[in-house]
């Protein structure tokens, strides 16, 4: 007996209504000739998702300032369904990062966002993840933090 296949889209972004449209102008602005398909917003997603077949879609979303974090893990908290993975973002300079990602875990989320072109990580054998801060120009252990409370990190 054939099992059918579950398609899994494992990175996709999307953005609470109120913010799709100015959030899919800048990334477009920033990204050279690379168009959206999609408007951003979950429900075009979803038909997306529908017309490819596609079974589950994670959206990886992008803390690009500290304060942007607890809204982010609210919004993904919102969203999150059968369909609906959701990993949140900690921003490098976020200073709470170790309750947040508690949080995370509490909330049942599966995972984090960490986006190395807005953050500049890197992994530190003994440390896991680190963050290097484009405004501080130093390095701290930010993010090892998240492997003890068993949340991934892609």
């Amino acid at each position: 007996m054939h099992q059918k296949s579950r398609i899994i889209d494992i990175h996709t972004h999307a953005f609470p209504d109120f913010l799709a449209e100015k959030a899919i102008i800048a990334l477009e602005a920033t990204s050279g000739d690379e168009k959206a398909h999609l408007n951003g917003t979950i429900s075009d997603l979803l038909k997306s998702m529908d017309r490819a077949g596609i079974e589950i879609s994670v959206i990886c979303s992008i803390a690009t300032a500290p304060k942007q974090v607890p809204s982010i893990t609210q919004w993904s908290k919102e969203i999150a369904s059968e369909r609906i993975v959701p990993f949140p973002s900690i921003h490098p300079d976020y200073t709470d990062f170790r309750d947040e990602i508690a949080r995370i875990k509490d909330l049942g989320i599966k995972g984090t966002k960490m986006h190395p072109q807005f953050l500049l990580l890197f992994q530190k054998e003994g440390w896991g993840f680190c963050s290097m801060s484009p405004r501080s120009g130093g390095s701290a252990p930010r993010h090892g933090g998240a492997r003890q409370f068993g949340v991934s990190l892609p």
